[in-house]
């Protein structure tokens, strides 16, 4: 056979390639499409072996094998690619469209400390949405109702806000920006208590757990509040003087009540980090983070671990959090240095992404400075 009939047979092939991977992108697109909707990850690291097995068991001619697997990890590495951009782009679009009204979202009332948080940040003159629940926030950036959501994930003295954690997982919004706040408890108390008064105290749970050595030290009664504002909030409504809530300084002017004790929190070191959401990722900044399910096996976490120092990037935050729908299995949420901008970065998330099951940057953002 002749080279020019060879190079015929070559383009002929081409040709049905050429058609059969422009329909195999356009499917993609309509993956990403679902992945959009579902909040899934981009990266679904089982489904691309699963994949691969099954074109080996095809493969006739064993010394052609290992080629074709890796044409078509290419193929899959592109079609990867494709939805990341489809996903960032349609991220971009809403975040555009939620931008307009330049409202922020918090969980809590005006003498939150998720109020003063957003003060903190957005400062006097923006505009708020108080939500009733942190899932509340969330839907509303997504719905376009807020531009920008403000969610508490860490505490310097009880630790991380899980349930806010497993939100920037589940859902399409992105850590943006980040402040850390100062938090100082007061006991407050309806005008003409005093602190011998008092036998219930009433906060959010994040309170208790940060005053426990006070309440404990006084044999205190608890009741739990869905927000330290809330708490102070009823406990000017009920007027009872046995009763006090644990919040802020700023609760008690605006509920008229008096601090009966000031700064009872455990820790005088209490800090708790907010992070700001949008709809869209960003690729500046120098903190990122991430969260990844890895395979259950091993060695795994160690493997992960291991491109991040060999990379050169500091890990500061590293958290494990339980899959509900698969027991004693877990995600890893962690916090690194660097931004998307960096090629560095971009190569170690390219590298232990292939190492996971699934993996999803959160968020690039500044990393905010304590007060």
């Amino acid at each position: 056979m002749k080279l020019s009939d060879l190079r015929q047979e070559i383009d002929e092939i081409d040709a049905q390639l050429t058609k059969l991977l422009e329909k195999r992108i356009a499917i993609a697109e309509k993956v990403a499409v679902h992945k959009q909707k579902s909040g899934k990850a981009v990266l679904d690291a089982g489904r691309e072996q699963e994949v691969l097995q099954k074109a080996a068991a095809a493969v006739q001619n064993e010394g052609y094998r290992q080629y074709v697997l890796d044409i078509l990890s290419a193929v899959m590495a592109q079609s990867r690619s494709i939805q990341e951009k489809l996903l960032l782009a349609h991220a971009r679009e809403a975040g555009k469209s939620a931008g307009a009204n330049g409202i922020a979202a918090y969980c809590g009332i005006p003498g939150s400390y998720a109020e003063e948080a957003a003060l903190g940040y957005f400062g006097e003159g923006a505009a708020f949405s108080p939500q009733n629940t942190f899932g509340d926030v969330v839907k509303s950036v997504l719905s376009g109702q807020a531009a920008y959501g403000l969610l508490p994930v860490e505490n310097s003295s009880s630790g991380s806000v899980t349930a806010v954690e497993d939100l920037l997982y589940q859902n399409d919004v992105f850590i943006t920006g980040e402040w850390i706040l100062p938090v100082s408890h007061h006991l407050l108390g309806v005008p003409g208590a005093s602190e011998a008064d008092i036998k219930t105290v009433c906060s959010h749970p994040q309170g208790i757990e940060q005053c426990a050595r006070f309440i404990a030290e006084r044999g205190l009664s608890v009741r739990l509040s869905g927000n330290t504002a809330f708490a102070a909030r009823d406990v000017a409504a009920e007027a009872d003087r046995t009763v006090a809530a644990i919040a802020s300084g700023r609760a008690a002017s605006i509920y008229h009540l008096d601090i009966l004790k000031a700064n009872i929190q455990t820790s005088a070191d209490n800090y708790t980090r907010f992070v700001i959401v949008e709809p869209a990722l960003r690729e500046d900044g120098d903190k990122i983070s991430v969260v990844c399910v890895l395979p259950h096996k091993p060695g795994s976490l160690y493997k992960l671990l291991s491109v991040f120092a060999g990379h050169g990037l500091n890990l500061l935050k590293l958290l494990a959090r339980p899959i509900p729908e698969s027991a004693w299995h877990y995600r890893f949420h962690f916090d690194v240095s660097g931004s998307l901008e960096d090629k560095n970065v971009m190569d170690t998330l390219k590298e232990a992404g292939a190492l996971c099951d699934a993996f999803k940057v959160t968020g690039c953002y500044k990393a905010a400075k304590r007060l």
